[in-house]
């Protein structure tokens, strides 16, 4: 469902949130969503540098998504 503000959304409604924003606004929602208990699918990069973020390729690492305490 696209969704234009999601300054009034409940995130912990949600099962998983997948960003495609600059990097600024990704972290910040991210951050939010993780907090909610929200799985986060982060295409901007914006917790690139994060060591507790896992990054995740499907056909080589799929299960580290599973495993990621942090949400992100």
């Amino acid at each position: 469902v696209p969704i234009d503000d999601v300054a009034h959304l409940d995130l912990g409604q949600l099962d998983v949130v997948i960003l495609a924003l600059p990097p600024v606004p990704a972290q910040a929602l991210g951050q939010q969503a993780a907090l909610a208990g929200v799985k986060v699918v982060d295409l901007s990069g914006a917790f690139g540098g994060d060591e507790a973020a896992p990054k995740v390729v499907p056909w080589l690492n799929a299960e580290a998504a599973a495993e990621s305490e942090q949400g992100v």
